[in-house]
């Protein structure tokens, strides 16, 4: 019998459609940028090398991308993901509504807070400025042959 990824490491399976990870300067970017994002699954992540985390799947509204944040584990995170890892899977689960990555305390760490009305409202303005933006230049490529 051939060894398979799934074989061997059993507990990863499935986190490839968690999306894009995010190193530091990524995260800071959603943070500075004050992102709206919609969650999409939580995970725990045993394995990781720098000891038990868990891991964040969510969709940038800015830009639809799939990103995933690590979050290393503790007492309260640990309740507060279950919890929302549990809503997540229910086959009925209303949408939650947009939360942004915050940094807090001392040693700067992260947690996610709704995101405000007005995040989200500019967020969609800047997507319907894109798009203008992109079809007005559309003539104008197609004229050089672009």
């Amino acid at each position: 019998m051939s060894r398979t990824f799934e074989t061997a490491v059993p507990q990863l399976v499935g986190l490839a459609d968690l999306g894009t990870f995010l190193d530091s300067d990524g995260k800071d970017e959603l943070i500075n940028g004050a992102v709206p994002l919609v969650f999409r699954r939580v995970v725990p992540d045993q394995l990781n090398r720098y000891g038990p985390r868990w891991i964040v799947s969510a969709t940038r509204l800015d830009t639809g991308e799939v990103v995933a944040v690590g979050m290393p584990q503790n007492p309260t995170r640990n309740a507060q993901f279950e919890a929302l890892a549990a809503a997540l899977a229910e086959d009925d689960a209303e949408p939650f509504d947009p939360v942004c990555l915050i940094r807090v305390g001392k040693k700067d760490a992260m947690t996610f807070r709704t995101a405000t009305s007005a995040e989200v409202d500019a967020t969609i303005a800047a997507q319907a400025t894109d798009a203008h933006e992109t079809a007005a230049k559309a003539p104008k490529l197609a004229k050089a042959g672009r």
